[in-house]
């Protein structure tokens, strides 16, 4: 649940992003972007990952 909730934070510009850059008086939203879509689709390819071969050893049917 966390890790799902948490994807999107990084995909696009939002509070959490803009304050950190905020406080570091940082202006670079686009740099921001290009290091969190790759944290982001890797977040979701570990969830996809996990869903097809984890869960059914810790839940079989």
């Amino acid at each position: 649940m966390i890790c799902g909730s948490r994807v999107t934070m990084s995909i696009y510009p939002g509070s959490n992003m803009i304050a950190p850059m905020g406080l570091a008086r940082s202006e670079s939203l686009k740099a921001m972007l290009f290091g969190g879509w790759p944290v982001s689709m890797t977040s979701i390819a570990f969830i996809v990952v996990w869903s097809w071969f984890a869960m059914p050893i810790f839940f079989p049917a």
